[in-house]
């Protein structure tokens, strides 16, 4: 193009906005939105970044290291930022919209690990290791995967009774709910206030309400796990032996949950007396609170000491011919009993083991003994 042509071309162009100035009016304004959408966007990114920095992807505060890489990160994308300001956009490429992700939660984005189930008076879908309760007086519940346990202890086992083999494998096939802490005396009185419990035991002065419940019979048991049936009309019951030791073990094999040995800063127990390479620890002669000590791996407290827990079999006297499918085992019983598990508050390390097995007759009322309640998820 020629300069005379360019003068030309370029005087007709102000002529043409001398006589339409809203022409030049509206491309100025335009012009000026448009840096300011591009300024708006660039300091938008650029604050959500810091403070992505400053808090971590959930609002946790970061550790220092974690802050400098970040801030390194933030740097690289501020340059960037820079970079796409200062260059001019191709008109050719399509210009996607700005979107605001919002954080999700992670628990409510999971898929469900079990189909929609009764929780209270509502359907709900459950997943591992959430706790849950159906009513106000109703224990704590803990959702407990399906799986395989070899019930028993090996022949090798320091301690082991006979009654405890042959050790054999075990399939629980559904998910179950499991009290996450022994029955309280404020769970109990619960239902002897109501009307559904007749006994109500003494705590001997060692602290009711957030106290494992003792002295109760199984024939006791059967009554607080009608009430809550009537409750809830949900289907309480105890827990069955193989049920109980899968809950205990919680993915181990060792004698404990804790390991081949367990000291008095894991459970409540008579720690005067060792198991294995364990130190000696403290007797406390009476029950500590539940949720004193750390739960095991499934998410529950206590299954090792503090009180003996009831469970639904009644006694034999070994596991020739157990049920393999985690049922309870209720016939061709031995005696006039039922079993208890886990150990208690007067007891050595020897008899809190996973596979430690002893019995009473159902009339029993101990201050060593309580249990722990179970529910289908069905």
């Amino acid at each position: 193009m020629s300069k005379i042509e360019y003068t030309r071309r370029a005087s007709s162009l102000w002529v043409v906005m001398e006589h339409r100035p809203w022409l030049l009016l509206g491309a100025l304004i335009w012009l000026g939105l448009a840096i300011g959408r591009i300024q708006y966007v660039w300091w938008t990114l650029k604050v959500e970044s810091i403070h992505a920095v400053q808090t971590g992807a959930l609002g946790t505060p970061l550790k220092p290291e974690d802050r400098d890489i970040a801030a390194e990160d933030l740097q690289g994308i501020t340059t960037i930022l820079q970079t796409e300001k200062a260059a001019p956009r191709r008109k050719d490429l399509p210009v996607s919209p700005t979107l605001i992700v919002p954080l999700l939660d992670v628990l409510a984005e999971a898929p469900c690990d079990t189909r929609e189930v009764r929780v209270g008076r509502e359907r709900r879908c459950l997943r591992y290791k959430e706790v849950f309760k159906d009513c106000a007086e109703c224990p704590e519940m803990v959702v407990v995967e399906g799986g395989q346990v070899m019930e028993g202890s090996p022949t090798n086992e320091v301690g082991r009774s006979i009654n405890e083999g042959p050790q054999h494998k075990v399939t629980i096939h559904a998910y179950f709910a499991v009290a996450r802490y022994e029955t309280t005396f404020d769970e109990w009185d619960s239902c002897v206030t109501a009307g559904g419990c007749e006994h109500s035991p003494n705590d001997r002065g060692w602290g009711r309400a957030r106290h494992p419940i003792i002295g109760v019979s199984w024939l006791d048991v059967q009554q607080y796990l009608i009430w809550l049936f009537k409750r809830t009309g949900l289907r309480y019951r105890l827990l069955t032996e193989a049920e109980w030791e899968y809950a205990a073990r919680a993915g181990t094999m060792t004698a404990f949950s804790t390991g081949e040995t367990i000291t008095g800063d894991d459970a409540n127990f008579d720690a005067r007396y060792t198991y294995g390479d364990g130190q000696q620890g403290e007797y406390r002669n009476r029950t500590t609170r539940v949720g004193t000590f750390k739960p095991n791996a499934f998410g529950l407290y206590d299954m090792h000491g503090n009180v003996w827990e009831w469970v639904q079999d009644c006694w034999h006297k070994d596991y020739t011919a157990a049920p393999e499918e985690g049922t309870a085992w209720l016939n061709k019983c031995n005696e006039h009993a039922r079993v208890l598990r886990g150990g208690s508050w007067v007891d050595a390390a020897r008899n809190l083991r996973s596979a430690f097995r002893s019995r009473n007759v159902p009339e029993y009322r101990g201050p060593t003994v309580g249990f722990r309640v179970a529910r289908p998820l069905d």
